[in-house]
């Protein structure tokens, strides 16, 4: 197409939409809901006419910045605590709603027959390795079958095991702490 055609499209169009624009704008113009109107007769050449007057007495108040919000506090961390072993509890190591750290004993279950047990398991010990000991002198003079050698070793291996597995058991009769925060329980609804 010509420059001078383009051009000539150009300019057209923009008066038509400035006409358009215009014709809106004076045709469209809306007033605003008056709080407090007042009359007053204004004398003009063609005569008195009554005007419409939009005011507001402005006093002095106070501003007040709260917004009321009702809602549910949820924690970030949350989990149930509770003991692998049953038993009565003999203690607990805090106050509901205190702040604990990870790691921290929380409760214990009585352990008084699993320590029993742990006590009577280590003087067997005791006793077991010095078999062994007495064995193994035995043996090298060849005074004892290696048989019985072994039987006293399997023996005080079956002790040290069953040592392990009761201090295993103790320590399930303690709840630790899993990660630092406050602890109890807390079903609370707010109002903010």
């Amino acid at each position: 197409m010509n420059k001078n055609i383009r051009r000539s499209i150009f300019i057209f169009g923009g008066i038509i939409i400035l006409a358009v624009s215009l014709r809106y704008s004076v045709f469209t113009k809306k007033e605003t809901v008056p709080t407090v109107t007042a009359e007053k007769t204004i004398p003009q050449k063609r005569g008195n006419r009554t005007l419409n007057v939009n005011a507001m007495i402005i006093k002095k108040q106070f501003l007040t910045d709260e917004v009321e919000v009702r809602g549910r506090l949820l924690p970030d961390e949350e989990v149930d605590l509770s003991f692998e072993t049953s038993g009565k509890i003999t203690e607990i190591n805090f106050k509901e709603g205190t702040f604990i750290k990870k790691g921290q004993l929380l409760a214990k279950v009585n352990d008084a027959s699993l320590q029993a047990q742990l006590k009577r398991l280590e003087v067997q010990l005791k006793l077991a390795e010095d078999r062994v000991f007495r064995q193994d002198a035995l043996l090298k003079k060849e005074a004892v079958s290696k048989e019985a050698y072994e039987q006293v070793q399997t023996d005080l291996e079956t002790l040290r095991a069953d040592i392990e597995m009761i201090k295993a058991n103790i320590a399930l009769t303690e709840l630790y702490a899993p990660f630092d925060g406050a602890i109890g329980f807390f079903a609370h609804s707010f109002l903010f």
